[in-house]
């Protein structure tokens, strides 16, 4: 085995007594998103869709259909995870143009 940095890959060799061997890279759940291999991806992903006015469970589900994974491989990108990786990259989407209430009467709005 092969560990390099704290990410989520680990490159593993298998050596048989015949011989032979196998090499190939395994995927292992880490305990921080910061650490995967694809976060500057991913948050790239979510300051360009955040920006684009999506809302935080369609960004999860926008990641979880691209293929990303989270930091504990065996659930998705959930909302409460995109609005807590919002709040530490500083993006906020932009909010819709309140109307005026101009030319209404009191009881017509």
């Amino acid at each position: 085995m092969d560990v390099q940095g704290s990410n989520e890959r680990v490159r593993v060799r298998i050596e048989w007594v015949g011989g032979g061997h196998i090499e190939g890279v395994v995927l292992r759940p880490i305990g921080r998103l910061s650490e995967l291999s694809t976060y500057p991806q991913i948050c790239q992903q979510i300051q360009v869709l955040t920006e684009a006015g999506w809302t935080a469970a369609a960004i999860a589900q926008a990641l979880n259909d691209a293929g990303y994974c989270s930091a504990r491989s065996t659930t998705g990108f959930r909302a409460e995870t995109i609005t807590q990786l919002q709040r530490q990259l500083g993006v906020k989407a932009p909010r819709p143009r309140v109307r005026s209430h101009g030319g209404f009467l009191p009881d017509e709005w």
